[in-house]
């Protein structure tokens, strides 16, 4: 026994294409062997409802997920994008309200022979068929964030602003608004159009689903108070006015006020041509007559009060 090792072990060593051939026998070997082992793998498949004629179905899953086993080399072999599992829900009821469907033993579709289907999840589903409606509903836009500093939002304008929407009648018996989904107008500072759609759950839109939304935008409009502003008597000297400052309030653009300091602010009196008096009343609502006016170095910012509203001007 001794002589005949000896003797396996010289070709061996003086014929290497048996070392190839042993390697290439061993590997065959494991792979048979791997191949044929059984194996499991878990898949997730889409579900394909038929509806009764003229009914709609609430409460069902879109996907399943499934145990397949098998062969490894068979499990390999499967096309999981081709799995579907069709249901024909007339086959389980045509009467409105609510039913139980139990999903063990039905069939996959494309599932080779030599692979098992073992478990199914979930193993039942509960549903409820209802009669299909149509509706026309109003819809509303959702916006979310904020836009640039100092700019507001001011109109949001949807085209098309009523839809019709299909759906369960319970569903549709009490709604009367849909919203769009959220549209994000954060760091806007300028009007912009948007694409987007209604946010449905249960129900579906008749057509193009597509909404385009305008959001309005302008500066946002901001108060300011400037307490001690002076008052001067415009192209003339010998003149004072009494008190000599006012207490101004501005409106405008937050930017625009922000960017305007107290000294740029000045209330200005009109007196005639040729004043014959001493003492005249200036009124900062007059347009006629004399007049006292404040200057703000902006158009986009408003006086919207001064008091006191007159001032005397003496002559000195």
């Amino acid at each position: 026994m001794l002589e005949r090792l000896r003797v396996l072990l010289r070709m061996v060593v003086a014929h290497p294409h048996y070392k190839l051939l042993a390697v290439l026998l061993a590997l065959s070997a494991w792979w048979y062997v791997t191949a044929s082992d059984p194996a499991q793998e878990t898949v997730s498949v889409p579900v394909d409802w038929i509806e009764p004629p003229d009914l709609i179905a609430t409460g069902l899953p879109g996907r399943i997920t499934v145990v397949l086993e098998g062969p490894r080399s068979a499990l390999r072999r499967v096309d999981k994008n081709a799995l579907r599992l069709p249901i024909d829900l007339a086959t389980v009821s045509t009467e409105l309200g609510e039913h139980s469907l139990d999903l063990a033993g039905l069939p996959i579709e494309n599932l080779p022979s030599t692979v098992q289907l073992t478990e199914i999840r979930p193993e039942s589903v509960t549903f409820t068929l209802d009669e299909v409606e149509e509706r026309s509903v109003n819809v509303e836009p959702k916006v979310v964030g904020e836009p640039a500093e100092g700019w507001m939002v001011v109109g949001v304008k949807l085209e098309p602003s009523v839809v019709t929407v299909r759906g369960p009648r319970s569903l549709l018996v009490n709604l009367t608004t849909i919203e769009t989904f959220n549209i994000d107008v954060s760091g806007l500072r300028f009007d912009r159009r948007f694409k987007t759609q209604p946010d449905l759950a249960g129900v579906e839109v008749v057509g193009d689903a597509t909404i385009e939304a305008r959001v309005d935008v302008e500066p946002r409009t901001e108060s300011r108070v400037f307490s001690e502003v002076p008052v001067v008597v415009r192209g003339r000297t010998g003149w004072v006015a009494e008190p000599t400052t006012v207490r101004v309030r501005a409106e405008g653009p937050a930017a625009s006020l922000r960017q305007i300091s107290a000294s740029d602010v000045i209330a200005q009196i009109y007196l005639p041509d040729e004043p014959v008096r001493g003492l005249y009343q200036a009124s900062f609502e007059a347009t006629e007559g004399v007049r006292a006016e404040v200057i703000v170095p902006s158009e986009l910012v408003e006086v919207v009060d001064v008091q006191p509203e007159t001032i005397k001007v003496i002559r000195q």
